[in-house]
């Protein structure tokens, strides 16, 4: 199989119906091969339509950031589980105790994250609080797409003790954090230290500068097209491999030290 020439569709979709219609019609459209990040993909079970489907068909399939149980697919993934260990790490490191987390429960990356973190937690001997611990999903995303803003104040508000530093799912959560952190008069990181994800451009240039994670996207963008050009190339005998990429903690000035 040769690849020059080849064209590349893109589909989109919000929901698990739009998703299965999204794939099926690729499949019978008759591409090459696969690449799919699914939504709700807490929710993809072996019993789901979505996993039969990509098991029923001999196309080559590459996922990422769903650890999908399937010999016939290929991942490539953060390790989620170890980035909620090192923020946990970090932020015991820096004298936070109260800690509060902001997360999205409905997807692999966020639910292996709060895992990670909440177990790290634990184990230091400072779990995670309930009163704490704000998740939301996909749904409550689309009602309103100011989740981190609007569980900042919700977590301050509810809590007559607030929590010293929030870790938050993302950048952007983490900057809508920084929003209403402003409005409710306290500063960053003098009254609550903000740890993000993804090293997103706008981190370094908020003010302050935000401590966060980088995620490598552009190499595991990289990866991903490289091993569908590969299994592409070699249909019959290829391998379906897992890749885990380990995030980078990016430290800048959102988080205090209050160790003294």
């Amino acid at each position: 199989t040769s690849l020059v020439g080849s064209e590349m569709c893109i589909r989109d979709s919000r929901n698990d119906v739009k998703q299965h219609d999204a794939i099926k019609h690729l499949i019978d459209q008759g591409v090459s091969g696969l690449i799919l990040e699914p939504t709700q993909s807490l929710q993809i079970l072996e019993d789901h339509p979505i996993h039969k489907l990509l098991n029923s068909t001999d196309i080559p399939v590459v996922t990422t950031h769903w650890g999908i149980n399937s010999k016939s697919v290929s991942t490539v993934t953060l390790d989620d589980i170890y980035a909620g260990r090192l923020a946990a790490q970090y932020l015991l490191k820096m004298g936070h105790t109260r800690i509060g987390y902001i997360y999205k429960k409905d997807i692999q990356a966020g639910y292996d994250r709060h895992l990670g973190f909440s177990e790290e937690l634990e184990k230091l001997g400072y779990p995670l609080k309930e009163n704490y611990c704000y998740p939301f999903t996909g749904f409550d995303e689309a009602e309103n797409g100011f989740q981190g803003y609007t569980l900042t104040k919700k977590m301050l508000e509810d809590n007559d003790e607030p929590p010293t530093a929030i870790f938050y799912f993302n950048d952007n959560l983490a900057i809508q954090g920084y929003k209403a952190l402003s409005e409710m008069n306290m500063e960053v990181p003098e009254d609550v230290s903000v740890l993000g994800f993804d090293d997103h451009n706008n981190a370094a240039i908020v003010s302050p500068p935000m401590t966060t994670f980088a995620h490598p996207k552009y190499d595991l963008g990289r990866w991903v097209a490289k091993i569908i050009i590969d299994e592409i190339e070699n249909n019959f005998n290829r391998l379906p491999m897992k890749l885990i990429f380990e995030p980078k903690l990016v430290e800048r000035g959102s988080v205090a030290d209050i160790t003294s």
